[in-house]
């Protein structure tokens, strides 16, 4: 029986087989959305998760705590954009079946609040959006892209900023500092608390309990006491995050919007706040108008969300008439970082269309061309590479529009992209990386020009310089090749999956030798393209079967406290509970489960035959334990004496042997 101090207690197996399904129908996919080396990892291991097993061995008494072998996070550093580097989550797949399993857990205790606001929002000029329509009840019909999410996002932003005679609109948009890594783990589950009705709290055990072990489990994973992790397709994280938010939503409803005037739009943490007033209004009036309102978000995110405001990404946006409207919409309309999957039958209805109005495909595509030679050009100039946002979102359209998209594709468009001479030379990575989708794409439909990539990116790796850069370029050149190969069909794919067996074959001889760097990015990459290498070294000694047994609860207790506590560089902490973890383990195996001294666990030690190396040294850590600054040795001469990093990390090295010694026993 799971005790309600372990996440078993309130995770159960449904849980954990919903999470499955839903991850199981994101591998699925063959959109290049999920062409991604997080995803390519999990998709390489075919081992199924047996969901009674898993929850029993793992899940029930929180064991998985302890078998960092299959239960681990790495974070690292990869580049979204050309100057943008972002920190980002590797979960191993049996983690992020947990992570998964726990956002459904929290979606039972909210299912009335976020029905509720569903129906307030069709009474209010406003609407959130997550990023993805999770079916909580049958994961497997969940609608699993961002774009629907974002296309409704678009379209309502065009309905609410539509020109009105005699008045004007003004929007505005604050932007969050890095928003989904100070999220608190405590307010969120504060909000998720507040919110849950009394059925649901007492039918899911969500108590402090609960509580407790939920921040706990996070801290698992993030290492840190705040933070969701960030991932290709995490689409929990999301929505926990607009969980998080859904306070502001509330403040934004209770101070504007019973005013007929306002409308907001939230998608995850990109707003929108919308008013119209008079056009005879006077502007400074309207300008303080506007300062007040910022103040007053800005005040509410960091006073109640412990959010604060990066106010040189803030925007306020005057909309008089239709070319204004059009101007905002181009300027915000396709950034999201989700844009490969926008479709045609967006533009069809959308304001923007009037782009590419009576344009041809071949039209459209000479159009980006010239975009992307100007912004060649600049490559011979020493500032940062600029694009200008409506040229930006211009350029997607070789990618959303089906004609343009195909038309890309044809002898004709090869020679076009040939004689511009964009791809003369790959020495910029930063022209590569400022628009990376719409370029790798050029830059792949052809043999000859992606051979020449390949061999001059291959080349620039016998030097050092912007590394992760080059990584980067490496791995979306591969995944773009992965995506290419499943739209081929006979000899065109054979002709394409010789070419990608040579550049595997180079890349891991790339990988090969940047693995000595230590960058847990590189090692990713390296997993995706050949699942021999492990990403985690951990070698557990215990295995489920032993630590299922009754006994073993307040072990596997010691054992997670221990583990969070290194995770966290608290190691005061987690040195007593590698002591008491010892010490129970000792009692379980030697002495009946019965608590003892540790003059008795020496003595029993020389009689089972240990050698006084390792008697000695257990007689230390025990001495040690108790000048520990966080001890109660009731001495008044301690002060502080602290265990450092490497005083920790050598007792660990030292008594692991011991430890797998007296089990294999």
């Amino acid at each position: 029986m799971p005790r309600n101090f372990n996440l078993g207690f309130y995770i159960k197996q449904e849980h954990i087989s919903k999470a499955v399904d839903l991850l199981s129908l994101q591998l699925s996919q063959t959109n290049p959305l999920y062409n991604v080396s997080d995803l390519s990892i999990y998709k390489n291991d075919t081992t199924p998760i047996e969901i009674e097993k898993f929850y029993q061995e793992y899940v029930k008494r929180d064991a998985f705590y302890y078998f960092q072998n299959k239960f681990f996070s790495l974070s690292y550093y990869n580049i979204q954009r050309a100057y943008k580097i972002r920190e980002f989550h590797f979960l191993s797949k049996d983690l992020l079946v947990m992570y998964y399993s726990l956002g459904f857990y929290i979606y039972e205790l909210l299912e009335k609040y976020i029905n509720d606001i569903i129906e307030l929002s069709s009474k209010k000029s406003f609407k959130t959006f997550y990023g993805g329509r999770i079916n909580f009840e049958n994961p497997n019909n969940s609608n699993i892209f961002y774009y629907q999410d974002y296309q409704e996002f678009l379209k309502l932003k065009e309905k609410y900023t539509e020109p009105v005679e005699g008045k004007i609109k003004y929007v505005i948009s604050l932007d969050i500092k890095t928003f989904f890594y100070s999220i608190d783990h405590q307010l969120l589950l504060e909000i998720i608390d507040r919110k849950s009705n009394p059925t649901s709290k007492k039918k899911n055990n969500y108590d402090d309990y609960s509580k407790e072990a939920i921040e706990f489990f996070l801290k698992f994973i993030m290492a840190d006491t705040k933070g969701l992790p960030v991932s290709s397709q995490n689409i929990f994280s999301s929505f926990l995050s607009s969980i998080y938010l859904s306070d502001f939503d509330e403040f934004i409803v209770d101070n504007f919007l019973n005013n007929e005037k306002f409308k907001y739009l939230r998608y995850v943490d990109d707003f929108y706040l919308i008013f119209e007033e008079d056009s005879e209004r006077n502007t400074r009036e309207i300008r303080e108008e506007i300062y007040t309102i910022e103040n007053k978000i800005a005040d509410f995110l960091i006073d109640k969300l412990k959010l604060s405001v990066s106010t040189s990404k803030s925007d306020r946006t005057i909309i008089k008439d239709i070319n204004d409207q059009i101007d905002f919409l181009k300027l915000t309309g396709f950034e999201s970082p989700f844009e490969q999957e926008f479709d045609e039958d967006f533009l069809n209805d959308s304001i923007l269309k009037i782009d590419i109005e009576n344009k041809k495909a071949p039209e459209i595509f000479d159009n980006c061309i010239d975009i992307l030679v100007s912004l060649k050009q600049q490559t011979n100039q020493l500032s940062q590479l600029e694009i200008d946002n409506k040229d930006s979102a211009f350029l997607n359209y070789i990618l959303i529009h089906k004609e343009c998209l195909n038309y890309s594709k044809s002898k004709e468009a090869i020679n076009k992209i040939i004689e511009s001479q964009i791809f003369s030379d790959f020495e910029c990575l930063d022209f590569i990386l400022i628009k990376n989708k719409v370029i790798l794409h050029l830059l792949t439909i052809d043999k000859e020009i992606r051979l020449s990539f390949f061999e001059a990116l291959k080349n620039s790796f016998s030097n050092n310089n912007s590394i992760t850069q080059k990584v980067s370029v490496l791995d979306k050149f591969l995944h773009q090749i992965q995506f290419l190969i499943g739209q081929l069909k006979d000899a065109k794919k054979e002709e394409l999956e010789k070419e990608y067996a040579y550049f595997i074959s180079e890349s891991k001889n790339i990988l090969n030798n940047l693995i000595q760097l230590e960058n847990k990015y590189f090692s990713i990459l390296f997993k995706s393209i050949d699942d021999s290498l492990a990403l985690n070294n951990f070698r557990p000694i215990y295995n489920p079967a032993f630590l299922l047994d009754d006994n073993c609860i307040a072990l596997i207790q010691q054992i997670k406290q221990r583990v969070v506590g290194e995770k966290l560089g608290y190691y005061n902490v987690c040195f007593n509970h590698f002591l008491n973890e010892f010490q129970y383990f000792f009692e379980i195996k030697h002495m009946e489960s019965k608590e003892v001294k540790s003059l008795e666990i020496r003595n029993k030690m020389s009689e089972l035959g240990f050698k006084v190396g390792e008697i000695n040294f257990v007689d230390h850590f025990f001495e040690r334990r108790n000048q520990n600054s966080i001890s109660h040795t009731n001495k008044t001469d301690i002060g502080f004496w602290g265990v450092s990093k490497q005083e920790y990390l050598h007792y660990n090295e030292n008594l692991l042997p011991i430890i797998e010694k007296i089990f294999l026993s």
